[in-house]
């Protein structure tokens, strides 16, 4: 999730101007493990954790939303 908010933030306009995305939903398939995956990590960024993490320090991210689709065929990523 870090990884996919500091990609976002290097977004530029036509123009060259900075403009990051905003980053909220992940698309899963239903049932996946990436969508139990997702589940975990947006459960422990709810709470102010880590995830997989026994650190006390705050999640570095926002919570997202997560959108899990019956229809997609191949569920890695």
């Amino acid at each position: 999730m870090k990884a996919a908010h500091r990609t976002a933030s290097l977004f530029v306009d036509p123009r060259g101007n900075p403009d990051p995305a905003k980053l909220d939903t992940v698309v899963v398939k239903t049932g996946s493990a990436n969508y139990f995956k997702a589940m975990e990590i947006k459960g422990a960024i709810e709470k102010g954790k880590i995830p997989e993490s026994m650190d006390n320090d705050g999640a570095g991210v926002p919570t997202f939303n997560i959108l899990a689709l019956d229809y997609l065929t191949n569920a890695s990523y």
